[in-house]
């Protein structure tokens, strides 16, 4: 617990100083990440894709993504991955970092962080490694569809605590990708995140 409230708080202000003009990554914000080892794939180019529906709202301006890189003591290294690729699917908007995972990493982390209130729709969610130039292999991740039967929501991510019923998160058996769920996040005003649940 300790470890990963060090790497929030570290994180927002390393993204605060030097992330993209437009957006910084605000504890007011809702964010859950995903922490993936990445062990021997030093140098390897990486895709790591999210499908993402919302109502009301334009899904690039209301949904932030971010990747990370830490060593095997969960450090942050100098190395952020903020390039970000989308694509349309039907009715679902996939957005993908794109980086190269580099010599000192161990693990990376990815965020997710919903900025505007609107109703939103999360699932497939995908790593991918170059093995060979042109050639890409699929990591398993836990929970990437949210199909989990744990009796957490958020199995397998880390994730800022919010104040009470605000935003909403549930799992939607009526939108979704692939599978039989999508995580949904009704968000519905600003708040002030206390702690943190952390899951791997």
């Amino acid at each position: 617990m300790k470890r990963i409230t060090t790497i929030f708080l570290s994180l927002f202000i390393i993204v605060t100083i030097q992330a993209q003009p437009g957006w910084t990554a605000s504890k007011e914000n809702f964010q859950f990440a995903k922490k993936i080892t990445i062990s021997e794939s030093a140098g390897k180019n990486f895709r790591y894709e999210m499908a993402v529906r919302s109502e009301g709202v334009d899904t690039l301006t209301g949904v932030q993504f971010f990747g990370i890189a830490t060593d095997s003591h969960d450090r942050l290294t100098s190395n952020k991955f903020l390039t970000i690729e989308k694509r349309s699917e039907q009715e679902w908007t996939i957005f993908t970092i794109v980086g190269q995972l580099p010599a000192n990493a161990a693990n990376i982390w990815f965020f997710t962080d919903v900025t505007t209130t609107g109703t939103y729709y999360f699932d497939d969610i995908s790593l991918f490694l170059e093995t060979q130039p042109g050639s890409w292999k699929q990591l398993g991740i836990r929970n990437s569809s949210f199909e989990d039967k744990s009796p957490e929501l958020f199995a397998g991510y880390a994730i800022m605590k919010q104040k009470s019923g605000n935003p909403t998160t549930s799992l939607s058996e009526k939108i979704f990708k692939t599978g039989k769920h999508s995580l949904m996040i009704t968000y519905v005003e600003e708040s002030t995140p206390k702690n943190l649940l952390s899951g791997e």
